[in-house]
């Protein structure tokens, strides 16, 4: 019974308030059955005795029994007073200041038969890796129930038992599962998935309601934004279902914590990564040699963070976060692009660091297109709110064995560039405020003294960030991202997160997909960026000659200063891409389009009318996809590697042993007809097949001294 009081307890000894009159329904119950007991206690008080034994007893009995019950509706109210006041106290108390308790659950496969075990596991990888679907998997299961019954069958009859299947081989045949489903959920292999409603319009997420579950999300998005007022686009459909009409699953991180860092031996290795470390300065082996994870201080502010107390590990994550097509890059396939927010536990040996099993997927960012620069911070905001509990107070994890205080920072943020300044908050690197490392402009680029750069530091980021997130109107907002080039991010929540400097390109994009194809492209002179002339008339278009490529240059200029968009659809698109990089205008789109181009250009002249459209050199040969010639010394022109050397490059791809974890380039490397090359072709060209083949160019059949001691100056500058 729940009975409300006239007055709030603020100590453990004030004594019992007056229950208030029109508190609740309980208290009206309360009130009428005390008036009732007392009414008629007065009136049994109030007879005469009427002379006769009986009667007079029974009256005194009804009497007592009266006081019973008035008694009991006092300790009744007694106990309400006790559990307000514990309330009270209760609401008190901070509870956020301890570690969050989490249980580790062992694994339900490691109890399982192990002719079971092997049942599951093979149904698992015939789901998961050879895409089987539900339906032949149940047949699958089926099939295995009745091998197992037959062979039960066949043993009881050849032992003269009844064929009959005992209580126990029952038992066991019902522990087959029939869906795949359950065999996932059996094995632990299905991890905790919180979804989140996302919004198709604004990308703002709600997380569910427990306390609602008919109802868990809101039916239209609350996000404000600035001065456009409230989003209010509907986030569950209208035809009677709960379910969001777009989700963001997300994986807990504690959850994952527990389920995958317990495993045996890992968390020991964990805590041994602060100790091994190359101990040779300058020689770094590792990212723990770096000195900024050497001199990182724990949540206190002044202890190193490498310093763990007995029973505690600290970990230190990097994030990745890149967007993919789920239906593949075809030329004529789907155009659509989902995100995966990745984190990698670095404390893990290199080893083991990368492996799909060690990696932690947070949440996959729902489709069919990217959110847009500051939509990204809704779908890293519950990974934040876990990462600020876990460094402040910590995680324990513990079971009947063992138990562990965990605490866990992110440091460096590992990804392409587009997503890298999306992600931490800065300008694109089209920008005029280009740089994440310095306060150079855009028409500073040339400055190569680094000694005159001015450095960003966390502060000012963060506090140019935080006007901009505070910004009443959007025109505000611009005119700040305008003058610093710098938005929120959910990341500068960490109080630890410095963006100046966790902010990283990873090696994939920089030095693979960067360097290494640079040098082989304009370097080396491997002509896969332009087609051949005669590729483009296959096409049905004719390759334009430099006068050609002269009129279409300033046609170009004249439609984009007459603001004419649909004129420009006329233009080629190297044309459009060629004037856009060189007035700074190209789309922030690692694959830009002909419209992507238009915009980009359209937006550049609307804030940029007083400046003069620069046009780009013509070309010196006719072609059909113009671009940009990178400048007077562009060794493209020099074809290091000429055709026989691609020859015998192509004849060396294909004879080469490779081993399993190094990706074979196409057959016909150098040829525009393979297609965009992925990280791993170029890592396999650069650091296996041209070493073969230019070590044999060179040393000693290539006979030819000139051209010999050329390309072994270009191989010793690679």
């Amino acid at each position: 019974m729940t009975l409300r009081f006239t007055a709030t307890p603020t100590t453990a000894r004030d004594p019992p308030a007056e229950l208030a009159p029109d508190g609740s329904d309980h208290n009206a119950l309360y009130f009428s059955v005390k008036g009732f007991i007392e009414e008629h206690r007065r009136q049994l008080a109030e007879m005469e005795p009427l002379g006769d034994h009986d009667l007079d007893q029974r009256r005194r009995a009804l009497i007592r029994k009266a006081d019973d019950h008035l008694a009991l509706l006092e300790r009744r109210k007694a106990e309400a007073w006790d559990d307000e006041v514990i309330r009270a106290l209760l609401s008190k108390l901070t509870m956020d200041k301890g570690p969050l308790v989490v249980k580790a659950v062992e694994s339900r496969a490691k109890k399982l038969q192990p002719w079971l075990l092997a049942a599951l596991i093979m149904a698992s990888v015939l789901h998961a890796l050879a895409a089987v679907s539900r339906a032949d998997l149940q047949f699958v299961l089926k099939t295995l129930e009745v091998v197992v019954y037959g062979a039960f069958a066949y043993c009881n009859a050849s032992s003269g038992s009844a064929s009959s299947l005992t209580a126990a081989q029952s038992l066991l045949l019902g522990e087959i599962p029939s869906d795949i489903r359950t065999v996932l959920s059996r094995l632990d292999l299905e991890p905790p998935i919180l979804e989140y409603a996302s919004c198709p319009k604004c990308h703002a997420t709600y997380r569910p309601d427990s306390k609602r579950p008919k109802s868990p999300y809101p039916e239209r998005c609350r996000n404000v934004i600035t001065d456009k007022g409230r989003c209010k686009e509907p986030l569950v459909p209208d035809d009677g279902t709960t379910h969001p009409s777009r989700t963001y699953p997300y994986h807990s991180l504690n959850a994952w914590l527990a389920n995958v860092l317990w495993r045996s031996g890992l968390l020991e290795l964990c805590r041994n990564a602060w100790k091994e470390t190359s101990g040779q300065i300058p020689c770094y082996k590792d990212i723990w040699d770096a000195p900024a994870l050497r001199a990182f201080l724990g949540p206190d502010g002044k202890t190193p963070f490498s310093v763990q107390p007995d029973g505690s590990v600290h970990l230190v994550f990097s994030l990745f976060i890149d967007w993919f097509n789920p239906f593949g890059n075809k030329k004529a396939g789907k155009s659509h692009s989902i995100g995966g927010v990745y984190l990698v536990c670095l404390n893990l040996p290199p080893h083991l660091r990368y492996r799909p099993e060690n990696i932690y997927l947070a949440g996959v960012i729902p489709g069919p297109t990217e959110p847009d620069v500051d939509q990204l911070n809704h779908y890293i905001r519950p990974l934040v709110d876990e990462l600020l509990t876990i460094w402040h107070r910590g995680v324990y994890l513990s079971d009947a064995t063992s138990a562990w205080l965990i605490r866990a920072a992110l440091i460096p943020l590992v990804c392409d560039l587009p997503a890298l300044r999306k992600t931490a908050g800065f300008a694109s690197y089209s920008a005029h405020n280009f740089c994440s490392f310095c306060l150079l402009k855009k028409d500073q680029i040339d400055n190569l003294d680094r000694s005159t750069w001015p450095r960003r530091s966390r502060a000012d980021h963060y506090e140019c960030a935080r006007k901009w997130r505070d910004a009443k109107t959007e025109a505000e907002r611009e005119r700040l991202f305008n003058e610093h080039g710098i938005r929120w991010s959910e990341l500068l929540r960490l109080p630890y997160w410095d963006p100046t400097r966790f902010a990283l390109v990873d090696a994939m994009h920089n030095l693979f997909l960067g360097e290494l194809r640079h040098h082989c492209r304009d370097v080396w002179g491997i002509k896969v960026k332009d087609a051949p002339p005669n590729q483009g008339k296959s096409r049905g278009m004719t390759p334009h000659t430099p006068v050609e490529q002269q009129r279409w240059l300033e046609t170009a200029a004249s439609y984009i200063s007459k603001t004419l968009p649909r004129k420009l659809d006329a233009v080629r698109k190297g044309y459009l891409l060629a004037i856009a990089e060189l007035n700074g205008a190209i789309p922030a789109s690692s694959q830009p389009t002909k419209q992507k181009c238009i915009h980009a250009l359209m937006d550049w002249y609307r804030k940029n009318q007083s400046a003069t459209i620069k046009l780009p050199p013509i070309l010196p040969e006719p072609t059909v996809n113009f671009h940009l010639i990178k400048g007077e010394f562009d060794v493209t022109k020099y074809q290091i590697l000429d055709q026989d050397t691609i020859s015998e490059l192509r004849h060396d791809i294909a004879k080469t042993f490779l081993p399993s974890w190094l990706e074979r380039p196409p057959r016909n490397f150098g040829s525009p007809s393979h297609g965009k090359l992925k990280a791993d072709h170029w890592r396999t060209v650069c650091t296996v097949s041209m070493v073969i083949t230019c070590y044999d160019r060179a040393y000693p059949e290539f006979r030819s001294c000139g051209e010999g001691k050329r390309r072994c100056r270009s191989t010793d500058r690679g």
